[in-house]
């Protein structure tokens, strides 16, 4: 469902795969880019954890979407 793409956050409007809106979201030092159309998203942390984050949510699409409902993540 979600795309693998771990990289720096950019502040772009639209994806680069679809074109559609990019959504920015974050949490202290956590910020996720997604794409809610093709699924495309982005992490930045900046810590050792980082890694390991970005696969979860790579695994697991759903606990991305969950901690965006949650509040756990608010926008940018």
């Amino acid at each position: 469902m979600f795309g693998l793409h771990k990289k720096s956050l950019s502040r772009k409007v639209n994806c680069e795969n679809c074109g559609s809106k990019f959504y920015y979201y974050k949490h202290g030092d956590l910020k996720v880019g997604l794409c809610y159309k093709c699924g495309k998203f982005e992490c930045k942390t900046y810590n050792a954890e980082s890694d390991e984050l970005f696969y979860l949510l790579s695994e697991n699409p759903d606990v991305l979407l969950n901690m965006i409902e949650t509040g756990f993540l608010e926008p940018i």
